[in-house]
């Protein structure tokens, strides 16, 4: 890795904030232990919404390959 991002997303802040900063890995390391937690702590939703995507399309996908299983079991069937 070449360069570490900061998260940023469409909001308040970003515009008060400006664009996003790359650390290259030299700066990164001379950081503080305060300095590296709070870069950790900006890359924390980023990862969240990546995460979110990931599950998104998994059950979108078992939703596809079960819709098209047939049905053998279901909670509402009447005994004859």
């Amino acid at each position: 890795m070449s360069s570490i991002a900061k998260a940023t997303k469409r909001s308040k802040k970003t515009r008060r904030l400006g664009p996003a900063q790359v650390l290259r890995p030299e700066e990164y390391e001379s950081f503080d232990v305060e300095a590296r937690v709070e870069c950790i702590r900006a890359l924390i939703p980023l990862g969240r919404l990546h995460v979110q995507a990931l599950l998104k399309e998994e059950v979108c996908t078992l939703l596809i390959l079960f819709a098209h299983q047939p049905t053998t079991y279901s909670r509402l069937a009447v005994d004859k």
